[in-house]
């Protein structure tokens, strides 16, 4: 069974401002999409309206409207369900 992991804004946020600016290390930025291609990564709907609400210029927002696929952000429950799973591990 693959492991899966639901990521969070800060985690979005805080790697844009700190360690994997998208200027310098596109590579982090295409590991997630790979990751969510494999079924691995994933983050909720909340989060994606979260993003969308930030600065114009904020690179994660553009980020996310042009190369994150829809199905990466599930439903709130599903999303809880597998922040469950990944808590009883």
């Amino acid at each position: 069974m693959i492991a899966r992991y639901v990521i969070d804004a800060d985690v979005l946020i805080q790697s844009k401002n700190f360690w994997y600016k998208f200027t310098y290390c596109r590579t982090f930025w295409k590991w997630i999409e790979d990751g969510h291609a494999h079924g691995m990564f994933f983050s909720s709907k909340k989060i994606r309206d979260e993003i969308n609400q930030g600065h114009a210029s904020c690179p994660v927002r553009h980020w996310v409207k042009s190369s994150v696929p829809a199905a990466f952000f599930l439903d709130d429950i599903a999303a809880m369900q597998q922040y469950a799973n990944v808590m009883q591990w």
